[in-house]
């Protein structure tokens, strides 16, 4: 059940699917645990104990999916197939608690919106820097926003990295930094220092916050196929997704070099994949574990033991071919999946939104939570593609922004 009413423009929404829980029951008599609140978690019980007490009234007519409340901003118009944003993580949360996103119908633009989701870049983005058919993007602690760009599949994968200031003033030539190849540029991460880290070839490559490419290595030994999504631990490690690969991962070394225990820098966990359901988002927890999505759920590992594990429920069920979707972290270390649904999981695994996901007007594509609480959420609508952007309100724990902020800092998946 949805409540609907005009946010911007006219055809931009609100979505309210019923979140007021905690001031729901305020002065009952019954004690609810905190993990009794939670959005997916005793949902029945929660609406049948609504209805027996005539001060909330009107009365639902019938049951809630969960207990979400989230807003929805149209952010590209219908009509046009979307042909950028394709790699990992086209969104990201600044320091400011402003939502940064590649516009995928214009891919050669990023926009800008406030915590309150008002728009701050110009309606059709920011278009300098070299911003050519953006993939992914990233921002540094500097508050400078990084963005890579696909360029082509002739003779070889190649592609560019832009940067622009917070205000969105290009730091990057008119061309970008590069051409990098080979590479299909699809994600960016940046550690401790301010260097940016994109996927190249087998191996990785890291620029320096001025564009200046200090390591590249196309075929590491001991690497295996080429890397997909990638992520950056607080030791400046870089742990990179292998689509199609019989490794779910890669761990390199900040210099770019690939890291071989235990077993030639590989790891894997979980049912092995079948067809093309192959890894792609990854995300780091406060322990260092990694997070992993593929077409058959996720996996989490840690480097010592590692432990055989996997999972899937709470909205995550893949189909029979497919990606994993986008992953992040939030401040309690929680897991919130994206893969046409989205799905949250415990920092153990268990899932704990509904077996058939968050009910939200979109199908999702990628997701950042921000340092108040709340999950951004970016994606379309079916075949109409249209670009919309949610705020689910209070859903996630706060977490420490920009990403790059807990990697220098030691608190990645923590609160602020």
């Amino acid at each position: 059940m949805c409540f609907w009413a005009t946010v911007r423009g006219s055809t931009s929404h609100a979505l309210l699917a019923g979140n007021a829980a905690a001031g729901l029951f305020e002065g009952t008599p019954v004690e609810y645990s905190t993990a009794q609140f939670h959005p997916g978690v005793n949902v029945a019980a929660l609406y049948a104990l609504a209805g027996a007490y005539s001060t909330f009234t009107p009365a639902l007519t019938a049951q809630l999916n969960d207990f979400t409340v989230a807003l929805v901003f149209t952010v590209s118009d219908a009509g046009t197939s979307i042909s950028g944003a394709g790699g990992e993580h086209p969104i990201a949360i600044d320091a400011e608690g402003s939502v940064w996103l590649i516009e995928p119908i214009n891919p050669a633009s990023v926009l800008k919106f406030s915590s309150s989701g008002a728009l701050l870049s110009p309606a059709a983005g920011y278009t300098c820097g070299g911003l050519n058919d953006a993939e992914s993007i990233a921002i540094d602690n500097s508050g400078n926003v990084w963005i890579t760009n696909f360029l082509g599949s002739t003779p070889q994968e190649n592609g560019t990295v832009a940067e622009l200031s917070n205000t969105g003033t290009a730091l990057s030539p008119s061309a970008g930094f590069g051409p990098i190849a080979p590479s299909l540029m699809s994600s960016i991460a940046i550690d401790a220092s301010g260097n940016a880290w994109v996927p190249y070839g087998t191996g990785v490559a890291g620029l320096s916050s001025s564009g200046t490419i200090i390591s590249a290595n196309a075929n590491p030994p001991g690497a295996s196929l080429g890397v997909g999504g990638i992520a950056i631990d607080v030791a400046g490690n870089i742990w990179g997704a292998v689509p199609y690969g019989a490794a779910l991962f890669n761990e390199f070394s900040p210099s770019g070099a690939i890291v071989n225990p235990p077993t030639a820098g590989q790891f894997s966990c979980g049912a092995p994949f079948e067809g093309e359901q192959q890894p792609e988002g990854v995300a780091i927890d406060a322990s260092g574990a990694v997070w992993i999505t593929s077409g058959q759920g996720f996996t989490k590992e840690s480097k010592s033991p590692i432990p055989a594990c996997s999972g899937k429920g709470g909205g995550i069920n893949p189909p029979p071919e497919g990606a994993g979707g986008d992953i992040a972290i939030d401040g309690d270390g929680n897991a919130w999946v994206a893969n046409g649904k989205l799905a949250e999981f415990s920092n153990s695994g268990v899932p704990t939104s509904p077996a058939t996901g968050y009910k939200i007007p979109i199908i999702p594509n990628s997701i950042a939570p921000d340092g108040s609480g709340n999950l951004w959420i970016r994606g379309g609508a079916g075949n109409t593609f249209t670009d919309t952007l949610v705020e689910m309100i209070g859903v996630s724990a706060p977490v420490v922004t920009p990403i790059a902020a807990g990697v220098k800092n030691n608190t990645l998946g923590s609160r602020p």
